[in-house]
C-alpha cells in the first residue's frame, strides 16, 4: 500500500491489492492468506479501539481449486520403510502413520499403557483427538513388530520418549514432538 495511511485503506484499494497478486500469477490460495493476514490487522486494530469497520471484509476470497491427494506406490512405500529401519522409532512411527492416518500429535505423546498389542483388537488409545474426542487407533501387524523392537518397549512410560541427551532437549515434553 505504498505510502497509504491505513485509515485510507478502503475496500478498493484491498481489492486492487489482491489483483496485483494475480497479476503476478499468485496462486488463489496465497492471495487468501495476504487477505486474511490484512483481515487480522484490521480486526485486531478494531478490538483496540482503532478503527470502527473493517475494509477488507467487503472483499471477497478468490475461490481455490480442489485440493490435491497423493499416495504413495507400494514400490515408494517400501523404500520409505527401507530408509526408515535405522532408526526404530522412525521406522515405528511411519508404520503407524501410514497405517492409521493417524496424526503426529496422535501418536508421538502415547504411553505404553495406552497400547494394547496383545489380544483380537491391537490399538493405540487416543484420549484425546483434535476434535476433542477420543479414539482407538487399530494398528496392523508391521506396526505391532516395529512398536515391539522399540528401545522403550516396556523400558519407559512414553512409547517414543525425549532424547534427554539431546542438546535441544529443554525438558518440557517427556515426549518425541519433531
Amino acid at each position: 500500500f505504498g505510502q497509504t495511511r491505513a485509515r485510507d485503506v478502503d475496500a478498493d484499494g484491498v481489492q486492487a491489492f489482491l489483483e496485483k497478486l494475480e497479476k503476478e500469477d499468485y496462486a488463489a490460495s496465497s492471495i487468501n492468506k495476504y487477505r486474511t493476514i490484512l483481515c487480522s490487522a484490521f480486526n485486531f486494530a478494531i478490538r483496540r479501539g482503532k478503527y470502527d469497520r473493517n475494509p477488507v471484509s467487503a472483499v471477497p476470497q478468490r475461490k481455490e481449486p480442489p485440493g490435491r491427494d497423493r499416495y504413495l506406490s507400494a514400490e515408494d512405500f517400501r523404500k520409505l520403510i527401507g530408509e526408515c529401519k535405522a532408526d526404530d522409532a522412525l521406522h515405528a512411527f511411519v508404520w503407524i502413520a501410514a497405517t492409521t492416518g493417524a496424526r503426529k500429535g496422535e501418536i508421538l505423546p502415547r504411553k505404553w499403557t495406552e497400547v494394547e498389542l496383545e489380544g483380537s483388537a491391537p490399538h493405540m488409545y487416543v484420549p484425546r483427538s483434535k476434535n476433542g474426542r477420543p479414539k482407538r487407533i487399530p494398528l496392523v501387524e508391521e506396526s505391532i513388530n516395529a512398536l515391539r523392537h522399540l528401545p522403550s518397549y516396556r523400558v519407559d512410560d512414553y512409547v517414543f520418549p525425549a532424547d534427554k541427551s539431546n542438546v535441544r532437549y529443554q525438558g518440557k515434553q517427556l515426549h518425541l514432538w519433531d
